[in-house]
């Protein structure tokens, strides 16, 4: 995503460190940027009905996928109801964005099944 561009290679230490030999980064050279301006037509292009978001809150290169069922798929992206403890502006206006792009329901990356309602 053209977002995250400045930090594909922010782990790629960690990775060299590990010493794991399946490990390889990414060739800017030959890797494709998808730009969030394109997402709509890129996914419904692998039939999937839906829009990629740029959502800064948990990283400031955090992505979200908003379905165009009101399922969107926030990561990492801190919890709605955590949003007030955060005092953070940048996290407020991602969830606002959600909402407006048409989120009805977020699916978290560490609470598996686990479908909340937004308000």
């Amino acid at each position: 995503m053209d977002c995250q561009k400045d930090y594909v290679h922010q782990s790629d230490y960690i990775f060299k460190k590990e010493k794991n030999p399946y490990f390889q980064p990414i060739d800017d050279q030959q890797a494709k940027q998808l730009n969030l301006s394109g997402s709509q037509y890129f996914l419904n292009q692998c039939g999937i009905g839906g829009k990629i978001l740029s959502t800064p809150g948990h990283s400031i290169d955090s992505i979200s996928v908003v379905l165009d069922s009101g399922e969107a798929f926030v990561g990492d992206l801190y919890p709605q109801e955590q949003v007030l403890l955060y005092h953070d502006k940048i996290l407020s206006h991602s969830w606002q964005n959600l909402i407006s792009q048409g989120a009805r329901f977020a699916y978290f990356a560490h609470y598996a099944n686990e479908r909340v309602n937004l308000a």
